[in-house]
């Protein structure tokens, strides 16, 4: 859900075999032979890779397909300007465009993982290197730890000591204070929290709470008001869309579910048959969903179209873009799609009720 993990996990599909042809050796022995120029000309077809937009009319399978196949050519291509322009500063930004796909997931990822670690490190270290990118390596860098971590303690039960990777976030929050990527970072750092210790993970999100980022202190009192649903139910009132009133208050004796999700949010659309299926089984035993969207006002019709053309009957509204008004920022909801399960008292059941653990979820509540 992090900017950077965003990136086209469907990677998986590609052989590791093709997809590790470039060299092992990051820097070679001698430059490219010719002198600016050629660095120049280089860079700009790097950059053309980068703009390179799918064909609006291919299939949903042949757009992935076209995707996957691009970020194999800005990498190569990123990873040989690295080579070839050993003293070049632009190497650097190369050397974050080589961070195309998700490497957590995808084949061959030791190796590619490998070659991505070596180039953030040389990155990081390097004297030559413009801010932005520095940056950039250091959220990468931030973002590959949290999810070894994440991955050890989820699929292994393998606790890691979360110490030194905060250190990691207090070197970027402590060169750009001001930054969204300490949010990510940081908002990554508490759900590793708590995979380990959901109490030390709502202890450091108070903490945080006050910090002088005004983003990190206003997600994190918004995430601890959802933390805070365990005890107390949450107030909330709108009109719907379609005109309906809607007050939690009023749904007291049925489980609900708050939806926060977009319709230019690829995960969230493939969430909706899910959320369908469950409403249609469990709707008259007293299950309810709320759709919170956050297209913006201007995304309205759109939403209505898609509301209609999936036959959505719970009630939508469009999340307000004022901070007073914010359902998403008051609850400091950073990432979609969000899923908020409570039960008939309105209490917090779970704040990732999605997939296979909505479903398991609800058998439970009825």
């Amino acid at each position: 859900m992090s900017s950077i993990r965003s990136r086209l996990a469907a990677g998986i599909l590609i052989a590791s075999a093709v997809c590790f042809s470039v060299g092992s050796h990051l820097v070679s022995a001698e430059p490219a032979a010719g002198a600016v120029q050629d660095a120049d000309l280089a860079f700009a077809a790097l950059r053309a890779i980068g703009q390179e937009q799918a064909p609006a009319d291919l299939a949903s399978d042949d757009n992935g397909r076209w995707h996957i196949l691009h970020s194999m050519r800005m990498r190569e291509a990123a990873l040989k300007f690295y080579r070839d322009f050993p003293g070049d500063p632009r190497r650097w930004e190369a050397a974050v465009m080589y961070y195309p796909l998700n490497m957590h997931v995808f084949p061959g990822a030791g190796r590619y993982a490998a070659t991505v670690r070596e180039l953030i490190d040389a990155a990081l270290s390097a004297t030559d290197i413009e801010d932005r990118w520095w940056q950039a390596a250091k959220e990468i860098q931030i973002d590959d730890v949290l999810g070894q971590a994440q991955r050890l303690k989820s699929n292994y039960g393998v606790s890691v000591e979360p110490l030194p990777i905060r250190r990691l976030i207090e070197e970027l929050e402590t060169r750009f204070p001001d930054s969204p990527a300490v949010l990510s970072a940081q908002v990554g750092y508490v759900n590793l929290l708590k995979l380990h210790d959901p109490a030390s993970a709502e202890a450091w999100m108070a903490r945080l709470a006050t910090s002088p980022n005004r983003m990190v202190a206003q997600t994190m009192t918004g995430q601890l008001r959802i933390l805070r649903m365990k005890q107390e139910p949450a107030q909330i009132a709108f009109t719907a869309i379609d005109g309906r009133r809607v007050d939690l208050q009023s749904l007291r004796g049925k489980v609900v579910l708050l939806d926060f999700w977009a319709t230019t949010c690829g995960p969230c659309i493939a969430e909706q048959p899910n959320i369908k299926a469950a409403y249609e089984k469990y709707h008259r035993q007293g299950f309810e969903v709320i759709g919170i969207s956050l297209d913006g006002k201007a995304g309205g019709p759109q939403v209505e179209k898609f509301i209609a053309k999936h036959q959505l009957p719970w009630p939508q509204v469009l999340d307000e873009e004022t901070e007073a008004d914010s359902l998403s920022r008051r609850f400091g909801i950073v990432a979609i799609p969000t899923q908020l399960l409570l039960d008939r008292d309105g209490l917090l059941v779970s704040d990732a009720a999605r997939g296979e653990t909505l479903q398991k979820l609800l058998e439970g509540l009825f």
